[in-house]
Formats: structure tokens, C-alpha cells, sequence
């Protein structure tokens, strides 16, 4: 046996033993009570005190083998607007409940039929799980990892993709109050939570700011099926930029639903805008701590990365997207990485990037602010090399 397969063999049997003494007994703890930081006019909670996530402190011991990740972030206290339903941008209604395997949402309309979602910060992946699995401590493990994602990390992306041309949403940090009979029967899953509230780009483009002279918002899916005629066509050079944005802040989830498309009439053809929406995995930190560094090993599952001032693991950032990159880009001529890489390298100066940074709560820029502004800046300066990296894994392929 080579010494490479002895110390994965020792790394993976005492990771198994480790495994089994954390979550043999483990269940996570009931959220605690938000604490009401001001009251509105009329008396009820206007500001509370809460935390996204208690449930993923762990011990110097869990640390170790599960890994610091984003816990500090998790679990400390950050200060939040009440979620009132009926008062917020003319009064809200629960027009659809979703969120797929991990992620509670809500889609809420308001009084125009303009549409907005509402998603936990928390997530449950539990049912990437068969059944069997969801029960045992393999379950426990893989809910504890999301501790590796950035709870606020979507409040920095505003500020930075403005400056870059890029189409987003204005996330805001929401809390849904315990038994809001407003939610109805979904008041005991959404009560005592975090959300984000933010535009969901759907419907009239005429809603939104920024999409004047869009004509329609369709999925990826409808996308395909359109630009197989010849008049029809996705801006290539946006989809580039995007890209090359998604890996200055390491989101690495930009599968085919992680994008909405607006669609522009230009003479005789219409053309395809991307809209990049979910952004749960920026700033992410999955790698420390025994057993994920095991987990996350290039035989394994790369993509769950650590966000650093490295920008260097193309390879991994484009797992999930790699055949919508491979359909859009790769016949892209390589002057042309070079020139997009360049222009956002220069819109994203450091007055940008630190104003990005400023929208995080004021607790969470305490403990992680200048880390990821750092990092922020050193991924911004190697963003040339990372795009003819990219050139080059999509046109070998």
C-alpha cells in the first residue's frame, strides 16, 4: 500500500470514529428567542437581535474534525428588520411555497403583480439523502455543513455587481416572527427564522429596474429551446462577465436554474441577457476540519471549496455549470476572456470592494470583514489569469 492510500486509510477510519462520537447523541438545539432591539409606532418589534444559525457552534474538538467553517458567522448575534407581510412594499401575499431540497421560500406578489422571494437563510439538504441515510448520523453530518456557506454573503454582491454591469437583485436581511398568522400554515416553519427578501425576476421585465427595453424573463430551459432558431441568441459576452464574477467571489453552484434570461429585440434578432440569482455558495468555506478536507479531496467532491485570495481551482468553480459555460463560450475567441477579465478587473477598484463589504451586518464585518475584502481584492487581481484558464478548459474538452 503507498504511503498516500496509508494516510488516507488512517484519515478516513479516524474521521469515521470522530464522525460517530459527535452525532451519536446529537440533536440540534431549539432556536433561541430573538431579542427586540426597537419597537415601531404601534408598539410591536420593529429590530431584533438574532442569530442565523446557534445550532453550528461546535467545540475545539468538533472543530477540528468538521472544520470552523462560517460557524463564528453562524452563530453570532446580527440585527434584523420584523418581516410584516402586510406593510412591506404595499402589502405582500404568499402567491407560491418551493425552496427544492434545501432552501424554505416563499414567492410573494404585491399589489402591481410584481413578484418577490422570500428564502430562509438556513437550509436543510438532508434529502440529497436516500431515506435510510436521513436518519442517521451521516444526515447529522451533512446538515452541520452548511455552516461552510456565508449566511450574509449575498448582502456584499449588490454594491459589486453594479460596478460591474451585471444584473442583481437587492437582498435584505428579514426575520419572520414566531406563529405570524400571516404565513398561515407555514407559520411553524418560518417563525423564529432568518430570510432574504429580494426581487424574483419573473413576469413583466417592466417591473424592474435596469430591464427597460426587455420584452420577457424566461428560465434556462425555455432559453435552449429559443436560440436553436437562427434569430435568436445569448449575449455571450455578459454570460463571460458573469462568470468571471462568479469566481471572484467563489460561487461555484451556477447550474442551468441558478439563472433567469431577459430577452432584448435588436433589429432582427432578440438577444439573451443573463440574470444570475441564488447566491448561497459565495464566500463559502468547506474545506478545513478532517473529515471535510476528505470529502472535498479532486477524487471526491471538489466543488465544495474554501474562499481565499487564491484563484486558482477553475477546474472545481465550473463542475455544475461547465455545460451551459461549454454551449455559450466555447467558441469565444481567447482575446476576447482577456478583454472582458481586464474591464471588470478595472470597474471593481478597492473603494467598490469596500463598499461591498460595508452592506454585511455590523457584527459579521467584525469578525469576517477585512478577511474577505482581502481576499475580494487578491481574486480581483488574478481574475486575467482565471480567464484564460477557463479558455482553456472549455475549448479542450
Amino acid at each position: 500500500m503507498s504511503k498516500q492510500r496509508r494516510l488516507i486509510f488512517i484519515v478516513l477510519i479516524l474521521g469515521l470514529v470522530s464522525f460517530w462520537l459527535l452525532f451519536r447523541q446529537y440533536a440540534p438545539p431549539p432556536l433561541p428567542p430573538a431579542i427586540t432591539v426597537n419597537r415601531s409606532a404601534n408598539g410591536l418589534p420593529d429590530t431584533v437581535l438574532v442569530s442565523a444559525g446557534p445550532q453550528y457552534a461546535r467545540s475545539a474538538f468538533g472543530n477540528f474534525f468538521l472544520g470552523k467553517h462560517n460557524r463564528a458567522i453562524w452563530t453570532v448575534p446580527v440585527k434584523a428588520k420584523v418581516l410584516y407581510l402586510d406593510k412591506t412594499f404595499g402589502g405582500l401575499k404568499i402567491a407560491e411555497v418551493g425552496g427544492g431540497m434545501q432552501t424554505l421560500s416563499f414567492t410573494l406578489l404585491d399589489s402591481i403583480g410584481r413578484t418577490y422571494a422570500l428564502r430562509s437563510v438556513d437550509k436543510d439538504p438532508i434529502s440529497v439523502l436516500p431515506p435510510f441515510w436521513q436518519k442517521t448520523s451521516l444526515g447529522n453530518f451533512v446538515r452541520d455543513q452548511i455552516s461552510g456557506a456565508n449566511p450574509y454573503g449575498a448582502l456584499v454582491i449588490p454594491v459589486l455587481a453594479q460596478a460591474a454591469g451585471i444584473f442583481h437583485a437587492h437582498p435584505q436581511l428579514r426575520y419572520v416572527r414566531p406563529n405570524d398568522s400571516l404565513f398561515g400554515n407555514y407559520a411553524p416553519r418560518a417563525g423564529g427564522k432568518l430570510f432574504l427578501l429580494e426581487e424574483k425576476y419573473q413576469g413583466n421585465p417592466q417591473f424592474y429596474p435596469g430591464l427597460e427595453g426587455a420584452t420577457t424573463i424566461i428560465p434556462t430551459h425555455t432559453l435552449l429551446q429559443k436560440v436553436k432558431t437562427t434569430n435568436q441568441r445569448i449575449d455571450a459576452d455578459m454570460y463571460l462577465k458573469c462568470r468571471l464574477f462568479d469566481f471572484l467571489i467563489g460561487d461555484w453552484d451556477r447550474h442551468t436554474g441558478q439563472w433567469m434570461w431577459a430577452a432584448y429585440p435588436t433589429g432582427s434578432e432578440i438577444r439573451y441577457v443573463p440574470i444570475p440569482k441564488d447566491r448561497d455558495q459565495a464566500f463559502c468555506n468547506y474545506r478545513d476540519g478532517l473529515l471535510p478536507w476528505l470529502v472535498t479531496r479532486q477524487w471526491a467532491l471538489p466543488k465544495f471549496g474554501q474562499y481565499s485570495a487564491k484563484l486558482d481551482d477553475i477546474s472545481s468553480l465550473i463542475i455544475n455549470s461547465v455545460h451551459l459555460d461549454t454551449l455559450v463560450l466555447a467558441k469565444m475567441p481567447k482575446e476576447k476572456f482577456t478583454k472582458v477579465a481586464a474591464e471588470l478587473k478595472q470597474n471593481l477598484t478597492d473603494s467598490v470592494i469596500n463598499q461591498a463589504v460595508r452592506q454585511l451586518p455590523g457584527s459579521v464585518q467584525q469578525l469576517s470583514g477585512n478577511e474577505i475584502r482581502q481576499n475580494l481584492k487578491g481574486r480581483r487581481e488574478q481574475l486575467p489569469e482565471a480567464a484564460q484558464r477557463f479558455y482553456q478548459l472549455l475549448t479542450h474538452r
